[in-house]
C-alpha cells in the first residue's frame, strides 16, 4: 500500500509553480494551433487516486497517458501505484518539457524521501515522456491507457478507437468524459470525478480481443 500522504506531498512539491492552462495556452497561441482537442485539461491528485483504486493490482504492468500535458497523471501514477512503466505522449512542445522538468523534480523528491516513507516506486527510470502525436505513437506495449476524451469530436473518437485496437486482450483503458463505444472493449466499470471545470464521468473498458 502506497503511503498516500507522502504521495501528495512530493506532488504538491513538484507542481507548486506549474501553471498547465498558462503554458498549453501561451503554447498553442505561438503556434496558431486552434484544435478544440488540445483545450487543456489536467488530472488532479483526488482524481487520480480514485483512478488508481478502481485499477486493482498494478504490479508489473505499464501505464500511459495519451496527452499528458506537464505529467501530472504520470507522476501520480507513479506515485500511488505498483507500475513497471510510467509513460506520457504529449504534442505541445512546452507542455513536453515542463513534464520533463517534473519528471527530474520526482527523481530529486525521491532522493530526499526516506526509505521507510516512500510512496515511489524503486526506479524514476520507469517515468518516462515522449513528445508524440497520440495518433501516430506506439503505446502498443502499455496495460492500461488514460485519455481525457472531453474535448474530442466524433472524428477524433474515431482515430482513437482504431488506434487502441494494439493494445492487449485485458489491456484497460481509461476514457473521461465520453466512453469509447467499440466492439473491442467491454465497459467494467463507470464513476463520477470532480476536475477543475466540473464533474466528469470515468470510463473503465477492458479489451477483450
Amino acid at each position: 500500500m502506497k503511503n498516500e500522504l507522502v504521495a501528495e506531498k512530493i506532488f504538491n512539491n513538484i507542481y507548486a509553480a506549474v501553471n498547465g492552462t498558462e503554458i498549453s495556452t501561451t503554447e498553442r497561441q505561438k503556434l496558431n494551433l486552434r484544435n478544440s482537442s488540445l483545450t487543456y485539461g489536467e488530472i488532479n491528485f483526488e482524481a487520480m487516486q480514485a483512478i488508481v483504486s478502481a485499477l486493482g493490482e498494478t504490479a508489473g504492468k505499464n501505464f500511459y497517458d495519451l496527452g499528458a500535458g506537464t505529467g501530472k497523471a504520470v507522476i501520480l501514477a507513479a506515485l500511488l501505484a505498483n507500475f513497471k512503466k510510467t509513460v506520457g505522449i504529449e504534442l505541445l512542445p512546452a507542455l513536453y518539457q515542463a513534464a520533463e522538468v517534473a519528471r527530474k523534480k520526482l527523481v530529486l523528491q525521491m532522493a530526499q524521501e526516506p526509505r521507510d516513507q516512500t510512496a515511489v516506486n524503486k526506479t524514476t527510470a520507469e517515468v518516462l515522456f515522449i513528445r508524440d502525436n497520440i495518433f501516430w505513437a506506439d503505446f502498443s506495449e502499455a496495460d492500461v491507457v488514460l485519455v481525457s476524451t472531453t474535448c474530442f469530436d466524433e472524428r477524433m473518437m474515431e482515430m482513437l478507437k482504431r488506434r487502441l485496437t494494439m493494445l492487449r486482450p485485458g489491456s484497460l483503458v481509461i476514457t473521461v468524459s465520453q466512453s469509447l463505444h467499440s466492439g473491442y472493449y467491454d465497459i467494467i466499470g463507470r464513476f463520477k470525478i470532480n476536475l477543475k471545470w466540473g464533474e466528469a464521468t470515468v470510463f473503465i473498458h477492458k479489451k477483450i480481443y
